[in-house]
């Protein structure tokens, strides 16, 4: 059974990512609520082809050499 879940917010940052705004869009909320989850979704169907992710998790580890 294919469920398909719809949300606002998923389509309003598609509407912002498709607009002629050239601003970086940030995603932001509490841990765990799948923030990465839906930008990786929102990659795969959408923009597959024109999108380079990169997560930033560890860019700040004071103990990486």
């Amino acid at each position: 059974m294919n469920n398909i879940i719809s949300l606002n917010f998923i389509s309003k940052l598609k509407e912002r990512i498709d607009s002629n705004i050239t601003l970086i869009q940030v995603v932001l909320g509490p841990r765990q609520v799948g923030k990465t989850t839906t930008v990786l979704k929102l990659i795969e169907d959408h923009y597959q082809d024109r999108a380079h992710y990169v997560s930033a998790d560890s860019v700040f580890n004071s103990d990486a050499a």
